[in-house]
């Protein structure tokens, strides 16, 4: 048990939150949580919890950020960083430099992130991995998709319209085929333990073809593939000295898979790895500081997580009670615009199929009565 203040910040720390609450040895520790949102459930798990204004060009905003640390950690404290720091390293430095990161380190995070280093890499280390390059070929634009630097959650993924280079802070990556795959694992700079393999899908909108809808765990994989992949995954963590729970985002078609990308921090799935091994957060935060040893896994169901969208139109919250399956939910009150993220809907299910068939179906029932409600038009 440490009796420490303990900071969480990410584009949504929730998760994160509930996961250090959950763990044994942050028993005592004052939790700090620091996010986009503030729902109720980031609330509840945490001890002080605000929400930090973003910039319009995307990331943090800061000064808000910086100040809001300020008052509320001492220098010195952990500071456990998730999502939204890709693009923003020189703050992601200024935090390292006043508190104990638990997270990649900013030029990790640069090679990583950075298209042709990281594929340099990783051709290297001989994965497959698709083409990238700076501009579309002539004629081929049906076969190539582009990208933003730093984006994440698949929302900045897009069709390439023309023929010719690619917008600045933008990669163009050649389309293969496959089913999303997720690797999860624990790194400790210069080796690799497999967490779980989580099956992805997108949630299709207007202009958003890739944006990300949901996760099911276990995915089901021929076991010389999966060990093809978490070999893999023990080369990137040497190579680029990753530490932490990341992951890595696999195309997988028949026996084969082909790389992505890799997530250089806890991400969209911790729930679900989380609750099939349990203490999951102190691993997270043993595997930055040198000690990689991924927990026990648990018998259990296989399990689910879809996002439900506003994709009716902007939407404000009335309802009060949510059921146990939800999560992030918002406060009543509060207005999520056209097409954003309402909340997280889970399920559990025999196999993976069943467990996303359960969060989908629970989800369709959520939405359902939320269109009840008149939807705003702005």
């Amino acid at each position: 048990m440490r009796q420490e203040t303990l900071a969480i910040v990410g584009v949504t720390a929730r998760a994160l939150a509930q996961a250090a609450r959950r763990a044994p040895d942050y028993a005592g520790a004052r939790i700090v949580a620091l996010d986009w949102f503030a729902d109720r459930d980031m609330i509840e798990a945490a001890d002080i919890a605000e929400a930090v204004p973003t910039r319009r060009s995307g990331g943090f905003a800061e000064r808000p950020l910086l100040g809001a640390l300020g008052r509320l950690a001492p220098e010195g404290s952990l500071l456990v960083a998730g999502s939204g720091f890709e693009s923003r390293l020189p703050l992601l430095a200024r935090l390292g430099a006043r508190y104990r990161l638990a997270g990649n380190a900013p030029a990790v995070l640069a090679r990583v992130k950075d298209p042709r280093q990281f594929f340099a890499g990783v051709a290297r280390l001989g994965i497959p991995h698709p083409e990238i390059a700076d501009a579309v070929p002539l004629g081929a634009r049906e076969t190539w998709l582009v990208k933003r630097i730093g984006g994440a959650g698949g929302g900045h993924v897009r069709p390439a319209r023309r023929s010719g280079p690619v917008p600045r802070g933008c990669y163009a990556q050649r389309r293969v085929e496959g089913r999303p795959v997720s690797l999860a694992f624990l790194a400790d700079g210069r080796r690799a333990e497999p967490v779980g393999f989580t099956r992805q899908w997108p949630s299709p909108a207007p202009g958003r073809p890739f944006r990300y809808g949901g996760a099911a765990l276990p995915a089901e994989l021929a076991p010389e593939l999966a060990a093809r992949m978490e070999e893999w995954a023990a080369r990137l963590a040497r190579e680029f000295r990753l530490v932490g729970l990341n992951s890595a985002d696999f195309l997988v078609e028949g026996e084969s898979a082909s790389l992505l990308e890799v997530n250089p921090r806890p991400g969209a799935t911790l729930d679900l790895l989380d609750r099939a091994r349990p203490g999951l957060f102190e691993a997270h935060v043993g595997a930055c500081f040198g000690r990689a040893q991924a927990p026990h896994a648990v018998a259990g169901p296989a399990r689910a997580s879809c996002i439900l969208y506003a994709d009716r139109g902007a939407l404000a919250i009335g309802r009060e009670d949510w059921p146990a399956h939800a999560a992030d939910r918002p406060h009543r009150g509060s207005t999520i615009p056209a097409g954003g993220p309402i909340c997280t809907v889970f399920g559990e299910g025999p196999d993976a199929p069943a467990a996303r068939a359960s969060a989908e179906r629970r989800a369709a029932e959520m939405m359902r009565e939320l269109a009840e409600q008149i939807p705003l038009r702005l």
